[in-house]
């Protein structure tokens, strides 16, 4: 029996009971914006009260950043039950040690806990995903040579029919396919019961009529076109045509065995008149082209004479999946003794060992299940079948589990969302467990979640999506304070489409300056937002307004165009580790080192990995030099012109062959300068960050042997494929500008204002390319050798599952991504395409079509009341070129200035440029007012183009361009100007500083800075003089220096 819920609590009926409830299996269904996290951390602190201690809860989640959250939320919560008079002090003080963390991390500390019934050492570690990935292409190399001296023929067999000149595909697809079976929960099993399992007669006849469901699904898919036409088409020339069409469709539709669709299948559709309502004969066209679409899918897979040969097409493979079976045994008994030998294991090896400790040994099983009060699991819907199998050893009637299978959208994670929906129908419906339903939403205004469910009660259902959202998944407005908050007229979903008439910009760019524009017309009418914290209505900043697209790809297209457009932008992304700058000329560098020690490696690699170098950031290489070493002996001319490049590869090359990798790379760091030049790329703290990580992860491979080469490879592996090295870079600091990020770092946060784009983006459907493929439900599935190699119907099944599974993760992303906003959702996309009106739940077979976001929201389209069309022919490419010119100026309000006592603390730092100090006068701020004016024209000019033409049609004031042209009339700017780099940060020596303009010629480097009034301090002498240092010391280009009075307009020479 749960407490009475006091009349005063802000807790909804369904948020008091999912804290409340106890003595059973419960599953929270938390829609978006219900409040689950703080439900899930008011029950924990709400079993604490009751006086169960904290070591005796299990609270699990997905990533490490989850769990450091949830303890900040326990800290905090528990600080205000102490100040309430709560006796919680030892739960607050235990709570760094307590069991909130990873499933990861749990099974981990089960694992090292009782070592010593597993037979591993207590000591052991996770390795390097890229390592093993590396280990065990050489571990089946081994095993392929062995099998090679073995001389079995089945073996050979096997390669001649799987292999193209060499067997390094097969061995590739050995690689993925151990890859796959690793993530069995019984792999062994598996294989061992695998050719009596999948070559069992009833087993492939059931595969079989599967595949017929396929044919029915294209019928259906022709019947619904046919009924479409019938209901649309009113003209009666084209009425008879759809009778004749119909007729000959017929045997089609009346099909029900795969002989009859084979013989239906040979068909000819009628003629379409030349006569008829055009309107009509354009809808006639476009649902008969969807139907010979269909016919053509049918004829593909009617490819066989008959099931028999179906049936037979998979029994002459068998002898393939014997030897395939042989050979991912060796290869995995190779790799788990390596793994052994050295200790280090990969998370999926460690929960297997938990789930097999759990099994094996009941006492220890026992003893855990009665000291756990409650198993607390976050985002239930995204774990995997080694969390459940290992959950479900624990459990004692006592797990409670939080999620919402549509926010699901972690697949290429291998989560499973068929645990989450099977637990729950077993909950509802046979009361295996009590399933709670969190569908009040307490983050969105009322029309945007009206417009969420419009949206998904027409695109997703339990067949493509996980669940019916018209079965109670919709989501109820509960945020009642927006009711008396609301200062724009109109909340619905806004969509703003543009057509193609501009074919110099690319979609994305289009889309980013319709929103940069669409951001900026709010921002100066005034659009305002409900602060919950202030609980009022005020105006929307720029950090109210988030961009969410589906990939990262177009993210400094859209940085540069907010530059353009004036918009502060923060994109958020995690940078690749391998794919940057510094680590690809690093890796080319071990590769120079290297080549000097191997003469076939030098060969092959030391031209182009010493051209790298050469025209890297570390030695920016003059082209005709670099020809020069190009075209004849490289040593000699790499001596001979870059000296120094020369000495350093020879010596790293002599301490190479002694040295561990790890010392290596830290005199390539010195050598080369690498923490000194990076300055050269900028992201200086982000660089700094990757070289210290990557020498930590060189002392890693130090320790399991690796040499140089090992190293080179270890790197190349990563940029040959989808690996990455994991690194965590710190967070952006908090500021002021519109957001950007992808839908999936979205997940858990919320925002005033989305912005949608890059709907086009298409869905991956997976190709399946490989001759050889996996999956568990299918097996291993082998093409067949029939006049040359083609694809047995289990491919075809496959390729049906992936898209069915691939469309519905996508639906749940969409969810995902619309769920964010809290004020206003906004769609940026082309044209919607042409898709036939629907009142409710489109049919299956038409959501199957979806290949993207757009096509979801085309089908939906008619539904939709704020639809703009925005025009792009004005938009063009010049944002290529920097920022747009200021042509207007707004007057800044006057600062008020007021006299106060501020006592003096001594505080010591090196700069280089002079710090303002003491209060200003009126005058004083009058003029800087003018000189900020000045100086921002001065950012965005470009000084490559001719500045007066620039000027004399910029809308200023007559001082400041008298101003500015007298200042171009200088004879600096007649100099042939390469590049202007404005507001170039550095660091030399200690100091830091901002030089305001550097102009670049062909033999010199041109430094302006702008001072406001005075040029006569020393002080401004030694400034200039450490950024001619500074220049000199990454340049041999001549440098001069020169002050500009802005005031004044004078310009004086320095250096």
């Amino acid at each position: 029996m749960i407490p009475k819920k006091p009349e005063n609590s802000f807790w909804s009926d369904e948020q008091w009971r999912a804290i409340h409830e106890k003595g059973k299996n419960i599953l929270v269904n938390a829609g978006a914006g219900s409040g689950k996290t703080a439900v899930l951390t008011e029950r924990i602190v709400r079993i604490l009260k009751d006086g169960v201690s904290l070591d005796r809860l299990i609270v699990l989640t997905f990533t490490r950043a989850a769990a450091g959250e949830m303890k900040e939320r326990l800290r905090k919560k528990l600080m205000q039950e102490i100040e309430a008079g709560h006796d919680l002090r030892e739960a607050l003080d235990y709570l760094d040690q307590a069991t909130v963390q990873t499933f990861d991390s749990f099974a981990l500390s089960l694992v090292r806990r009782y070592h010593y019934r597993l037979g591993v050492d207590r000591s052991l570690t996770i390795g390097d995903g890229v390592l093993f990935s590396l280990k065990k292409k050489e571990i089946i190399e081994k095993v392929f040579a062995r099998l090679y001296e073995e001389g079995d023929p089945q073996f050979l067999g096997f390669v001649t029919l799987f292999s193209v000149k060499n067997d390094h595909a097969l061995q590739n697809y050995v690689h993925k396919l151990d890859g796959r079976l690793e993530l069995l929960h019984d792999r062994n099993g598996y294989l061992a019961s695998y050719l009596g399992r999948f070559y069992n007669h009833a087993f492939i006849r059931k595969m079989i009529s599967r595949y017929e469901e396929l044919l029915a699904l294209e019928r259906k898919r022709i019947f619904l076109r046919l009924e479409r036409l019938k209901e649309e088409i009113t003209d009666e020339d084209l009425v008879l045509h759809v009778l004749e069409l119909e007729r000959a469709l017929s045997p089609l539709l009346a099909a029900q065995t795969y002989a009859e669709y084979r013989e239906a299948a040979k068909l000819a559709l009628p003629r379409t008149p030349r006569v008829g309502d055009e309107y009509e004969k354009i809808i006639l066209g476009y649902e008969k082209g969807e139907i010979r679409e269909s016919l053509k899918r049918l004829q593909e897979y009617l490819e066989y004479e008959n099931e028999e040969e179906m049936f037979a097409s998979i029994l002459e493979t068998k002898p393939h999946a014997s030897v395939l079976i042989r050979i991912l045994g060796l290869v995995q008994a190779e790799f788990w003794e390596f793994k052994r030998r050295h200790n280090i294991y990969e998370f999926q090896d460690v929960a297997k060992m938990a789930i097999r400790l759990l099994e094996e040994n009941p006492d220890i099983r026992e003893y855990l299940r009665e000291h756990t009060h409650e198993i607390l699991i976050d985002e239930y819907q995204d774990t995997n079948d080694f969390q459940e199998i290992l959950i479900s050893l624990l459990a004692k009637d006592n797990v409670y589990m939080v999620g919402d299978v549509k926010q699901s959208i972690y697949r290429f994670r291998n989560a499973n969302p068929e645990i989450f929906k099977q637990k729950y129908r077993a909950f509802k419906q046979e009361g295996a467990g009590l399933a709670i339903d969190l569908s009040r939403n307490f983050r969105s205004r009322k029309e945007v979640l009206e417009d969420i469910n419009m949206i998904f009660r027409q695109v997703m259902d339990s067949e493509l999506g996980g669940v019916d959202y018209d079965g109670g998944q919709e989501l109820v407005f509960g945020n009642k304070a927006y009711e008396n908050n609301t200062p724009e007229a109109d909340y619905r979903i806004r969509i703003i489409n543009y057509g193609h008439e501009n074919e110099v910009l690319k979609s994305h760019e289009i889309e980013a300056f319709l929103i940069g524009q669409d951001i900026k017309r709010l921002l100066e009418a005034g659009y305002k937002i409900y602060d919950k914290d202030r609980k009022t209505v005020r105006p929307a900043r720029p950090s109210d307004f988030t961009i969410l697209t589906s990939e990262k790809k177009h993210f400094d297209a859209y940085k540069k165009i907010f530059e353009y457009l004036g918009i502060p932008l923060v994109i958020h992304k995690d940078e690749s580790f391998v794919r940057s700058q510094e680590i690809y000329v690093l890796k080319n560098v071990l590769r120079c080192v290297h080549s000097l020690l191997d003469e076939a490696y030098f060969r092959e690699n030391f031209k182009d990995a010493c051209l790298s170098v050469l025209r890297s950031f570390l030695v920016q290489g003059e082209d005709g030099k670099i020809f020069k070493v190009l075209r004849g002996n490289m040593l000699e001319g790499l001596n001979g012109l870059f000296p120094e490049v020369h000495e350093n590869l020879m010596y790293l090359s002599t301490r190479a062959r002694k040295a561990t990798l790890s010392e290596i790379l830290w005199e390539i760091y010195e050598k080369f300068g690498f923490y000194e030049k990076m300055i050269r790329i900028g992201n200086l703290e982000e660089v700094e960050e990757k070289l210290n990580f990557l020498l930590g992860k060189f002392r890693e491979l130090d320790r399991l042997g690796f040499r140089l080469p090992d190293a080179i490879a270890y790197l190349e592996e990563i940029m040959a494929g989808d690996l990455d090295i994991e690194f965590t870079q710190a967070p952006a600091a908090e500021t002021d500008a519109v957001q950007m990020m992808s839908i999936h770092k979205s997940k858990g946060l919320e925002f005033p204002v989305c912005y949608y784009s890059d709907l086009e983006t298409g869905f991956k459907f997976t190709e399946l390319n490989d001759r050889i493929v996996f999956d568990p439900e299918f097996g291993f599935i082998f093409p067949r050798f029939q006049e040359g190699l083609a694809d047995v119907f289990y491919k075809k099944l496959l390729k049906h599952k992936y898209r069915q599974e691939e469309i519905s993760e996508r639906l749940r992303v969409l969810y995902v991504a619309l769920s964010r906003a809290k004020e206003q959702m906004i769609v940026v996309a082309p044209d919607f395409l042409e898709f036939r009106r629907f009142e409710e739940l489109i049919p299956f077979v038409d959501r199957l079509n979806y290949k993207s976001f757009h096509a979801v929201f085309s089908s939906v389209k008619d539904s939709f009341r704020r639809r703009e069309r925005a025009s792009t022919s004005s938009l063009d490419k010049t944002y290529e070129t920097g920022k747009a010119l200021i042509k207007d100026f707004p007057k800044r309000e006057p600062l008020k200035i007021r006299e106060v006592s501020l006592k003096k603390v001594k505080k010591e730092r090196i700069t280089a440029s002079e710090a303002a100090t003491g209060l200003l006068n009126k005058d004083v701020l009058r003029a800087l007012e003018l000189g900020n004016t000045l100086h921002e024209i001065l950012e965005v000019l470009d000084f490559k183009e001719d500045p007066e033409a620039l000027l004399q049609g910029a809308q200023l004031s007559e001082f400041l361009k008298g101003r500015l042209l007298k200042l171009f009339r200088e004879p600096i700017f007649k100099k042939p100007i390469k590049k202007s780099y404005h507001e170039h940060p550095f660091h030399f020596q200690g100091a830091r500083g901002v030089i305001d303009l550097i102009l670049e010629t062909e033999e010199e480097l041109i430094i302006l800075d702008y001072k406001l009034s005075n040029l006569e301090k020393g002080e401004y002498v030694r400034q200039l003089g450490m950024y001619k240092d500074y220049l000199e010391s990454i340049s041999d280009k001549q440098v001069s220096a020169y002050l500009y009075s802005l005031l004044r307009g004078e310009l004086r020479r320095i250096f």
